[in-house]
């Protein structure tokens, strides 16, 4: 998880912020807040309220979030923003609470569950969709997020590429392989990420001029992620 959201934190110094230099240090203006919407690469959630074998709604989840407890559904990150700017209004007052706001980095993470459980696992979107088509809607539920959130205020957004994850998670290879000596990440999954992204890459740039003001990065995981996986021995991992 820490490997995957790296380049995040990396990305954060690729905005303009303004700086002063003097003799001893540069001083740069800090994100007041760093505010990460997404799927369970970013947030495990519980799943209390699905009808589904797989939960998280015990340790080790949550481990690293105060309490050390599941935090509950990511599909609520967008009320519960809603809710959190009502209540910074009420300790900052309303003009500091949305300076606080305008000046937030927002990280989303979306598309990783939506490909591996509800199109590749489970057939009900591929009987409406081609994998081509399946890309566009989700972009399209991308775009409407980023889209909602700016009309709340924010407006420096980091938007994560697709990891191979699909490719190479375990219950996907398991699912295509029957023989242990056979396992390998799925080329033709690993290969609808990649188009993803590219898809991705050139809607984020129309998204950006739509929105007067705004700052929309693209961040690359697919990459550093498969590189990984492929060569261990030069993140530390004895071959």
């Amino acid at each position: 998880m820490k490997l995957l959201l790296a380049p995040f934190l990396m990305l954060c110094s690729r905005f303009n912020h303004p700086c002063q230099h003097t003799q001893s240090r540069s001083l740069c203006q800090k994100f007041p807040a760093i505010l990460v919407f997404g799927d369970s690469m970013v947030d495990s959630g519980n799943n209390h309220y699905v009808t589904t074998v797989f939960r998280a709604n015990h340790l080790t989840y949550g481990r690293e979030f105060p309490g050390q407890v599941p935090t509950g559904s990511v599909e609520a990150d967008r009320e519960n923003f809603k809710d959190y700017i009502g209540r910074l209004k009420g300790i900052a007052g309303e003009a500091e609470a949305m300076n606080i706001v305008t000046g937030s980095l927002v990280v989303i993470s979306a598309g990783t569950n939506d490909f591996g459980f509800n199109f590749y696992d489970v057939p009900t979107r591929r009987q409406q969709y081609t994998i081509s088509g399946y890309q566009y809607f989700l972009q399209g539920r991308i775009k409407d997020s980023v889209k909602e959130l700016y009309d709340l205020g924010l407006q420096n957004t980091i938007i994560s590429g697709l990891p191979p994850v699909d490719g190479c998670l375990s219950i996907q290879i398991t699912a295509r392989f029957r023989h242990s000596h056979e396992r390998k990440c799925l080329d033709d999954q690993n290969s609808d990420a990649q188009s993803f992204n590219q898809k991705l890459v050139n809607l984020l740039g129309e998204l950006q001029g739509s929105l007067q003001g705004s700052k929309v990065v693209f961040t690359i995981v697919y990459e550093p992620s498969i590189d990984m996986i492929n060569n261990p021995q030069k993140y530390g991992e004895a071959p």
